[in-house]
């Protein structure tokens, strides 16, 4: 009785709050989904990848805005005078070419005034596209959820596991010293006690394989929800078993996030279809612009060959222009009015031939938009057989929690009365081994189906596209 008793506190008690005094870092689920929110790497990954879909969104919105562009450079030409007209006809008589600086700049606008169809159908993409974004970030968040609730089941097994075997192996070496006693008085056989040895080493040798899964589990956990510190014990808190339950709220009739999503899909390859074809037809804009343009003349070298132009009269004058050029503009006109042109107008763009390219990329979306309607005609029926099955889980998990618990409550008292026939000689050392193998069987067989339990709830709450953890529905 007094072995057993160990067992069972070990087995059953082992993450009650009376532990709190003996561990330091002792985290429940809540605890542990909390932190995983708050601290999660994979969450933040998340964020950034919605930071960089949002700007997607922003570039289809950006077609149906003008286009404002400002450009200037600056260049040392080498020009021709000869040809240009008759303004410098009497000049190429005396210079072929001049050189000098051109400056310029411009400011154009371009505003889509005819499309037919493609600025439209950008606008409703965009739309499209940034529901298709939240939706997604929700179910990464319940997939990423989704991962650390399964994490901390392996962990809380493997803490289970090596909770079993250490008061296992506690118990078999109080057992294996009481059959020594009872070999050494010729009242058992040395089959018995080798049995019993050797059950004992088993349970040494689980107990160092459990550790080290228990640890390594443990570690893996923490990494994946971010947690800096040691966790030593996990366990279930007050209501961390209901913390999934679906309220009757909840359990109205709604749609899964993945459904929505390939809804969503579906209608963006229908518009991206008809911007495809938009592109078979030309597009009218509204252009403006303001720019200035002129060339600094170097007028290095060039009075000396007017003078001899003019039979060698005349006083050349050093660093001024000379006749015929007249004023020579300067660094200053370069934001002079008096330099700037202006123009307004209309911009017929048609694409005629591009290689096959636009028809093609038509044809292709028709079929993609095809293949996008049979799979949401096929995840619509899957979806409702998806609930139906999770739902069916839920009541025969039930069912086989209420059994289990019926086990274990009977292997419990087998495994008392094993103690009592052992010790009076009534039953030999394989049967009280069976006894206690029983035991731990169903005690860990109860709570792997009240984890699955769990688990299924999960599922069922992303099936009907409800919150893992950020409501509660």
């Amino acid at each position: 009785m007094d072995s057993c008793r160990f067992l069972m506190l070990g087995v059953l008690l082992g993450f009650c709050l009376k532990a709190d005094s003996l561990i330091s870092n002792k985290y429940s689920l809540s605890e542990i989904m909390a932190i995983a929110d708050s601290s999660g790497n994979r969450l933040k990954i998340i964020e950034k990848n919605e930071l960089s879909a949002r700007a997607e969104v922003d570039a289809y919105r950006s077609e149906a805005w003008p286009l404002i562009q400002f450009s200037s450079g600056v260049s040392y030409v080498n020009q021709s005078i000869i040809g240009q007209g008759a303004a410098e006809a009497e000049i190429s008589r005396i210079f072929e070419r001049i050189d000098g600086y051109n400056l310029d700049w411009s400011l154009s606008l371009e505003q889509p005034v005819l499309t037919f169809g493609r600025t439209l159908n950008t606008l409703k993409l965009a739309r499209l596209r940034d529901r298709t974004i939240a939706y997604s970030k929700r179910l990464q968040r319940d997939t990423y959820f989704l991962e650390v609730v399964q994490q901390f089941f392996s962990a809380f097994m493997a803490q289970y596991d090596y909770t079993i075997y250490s008061e296992s192996l506690k118990q078999s070496q109080r057992t294996y010293e009481r059959v020594y006693v009872d070999y050494q008085a010729g009242l058992v056989s040395r089959r018995d006690l080798l049995l019993m040895e050797a059950a004992m080493r088993g349970d040494q040798a689980n107990l160092i394989e459990s550790r080290n899964r228990m640890e390594t589990v443990k570690k893996r956990l923490a990494i994946l929800i971010g947690m800096e510190s040691d966790m030593d014990s996990i366990y279930f808190g007050q209501n961390d078993r209901n913390l999934f339950q679906i309220t009757e709220n909840g359990k109205r009739k709604r749609k899964s996030l993945e459904l929505k999503i390939k809804e969503l899909e579906t209608e963006q390859n229908e518009y991206q279809k008809r911007y495809a074809r938009a592109e078979f037809f030309p597009s009218l804009n509204l252009t403006g612009s303001i720019q200035n343009n002129f060339i600094i003349v170097d007028t290095s070298g060039l009075t000396a060959k007017y003078i001899d132009f003019l039979g060698g009269t005349g006083t050349p004058v050093v660093d001024t222009m000379v006749s015929p050029f007249g004023e020579n503009p300067g660094i200053s006109s370069y934001f002079d009015p008096d330099y700037f042109s202006y123009s307004i107008g209309l911009r017929l763009n048609w694409n005629i031939f591009d290689g096959k390219r636009t028809i093609e990329n038509y044809r292709r979306l028709k079929y993609t938009i095809e293949s996008s309607r049979l799979e949401l005609e096929q995840m619509t029926r899957e979806y409702d057989n998806d609930i139906s099955d999770a739902r069916g889980n839920l009541v025969a998990l039930d069912s086989m929690i209420a059994a289990l618990n019926l086990q274990f409550q009977a292997s419990e008292m087998a495994l008392e009365q094993a103690e009592t026939d052992l010790h009076n000689g009534f039953i030999n050392v394989i049967d009280y081994l069976n006894t206690i193998e029983e035991y731990k069987s169903s005690s860990r067989q109860l709570e792997q189906v009240r984890l699955r339990y769990l688990v299924t709830e999960i599922q069922l709450r992303i099936a009907m596209g409800l919150s893992v953890y950020d409501e509660q529905d």
